[in-house]
């Protein structure tokens, strides 16, 4: 059923020096690129949100929405499905914490999207 599951570490953050925001990849924290800090008007000094997710619209009675794969991923092959998990961010005193108490979920229908699964 479906083929290999390939799971990523992304890490992006701000440097304290210099304002810059990187992207690392791995567990090795490999840089991939970085955003100079100039090009940025509300991300300056830090950041305040951060998100991830998808969106897929549907007409009424039309069938699954067209993106991805179509499976739910809570009620069907969860495999098929892409997912965001054990999210850290860094706050402003440049320390990492875990995102799970500062986490809002959203979704219209709770029946077949919600972030809390049962594994």
């Amino acid at each position: 059923m479906g083929g290999p599951i390939y799971e990523f570490q992304f890490f992006v953050y701000q440097d304290a020096k210099n304002g810059n925001w990187w992207l690392e990849i791995g567990a090795n924290y490999t840089i991939l690129g970085f955003w100079p800090q100039r090009i940025f008007q509300g991300l300056y000094d830090s950041g305040s949100y951060v998100a991830c997710g998808g969106e897929a619209f549907r007409p009424a009675n039309t069938g699954r929405p067209h993106m991805g794969t179509g499976y739910f991923p809570k009620t069907e092959a969860r495999e098929y499905n892409a997912y965001c998990q054990d999210m850290l961010v860094v706050d402003k005193q440049h320390k990492i914490v875990y995102a799970d108490d500062y986490t809002e979920e959203f979704t219209s229908d709770m029946t077949h999207y919600a972030a809390s699964q049962e594994g």
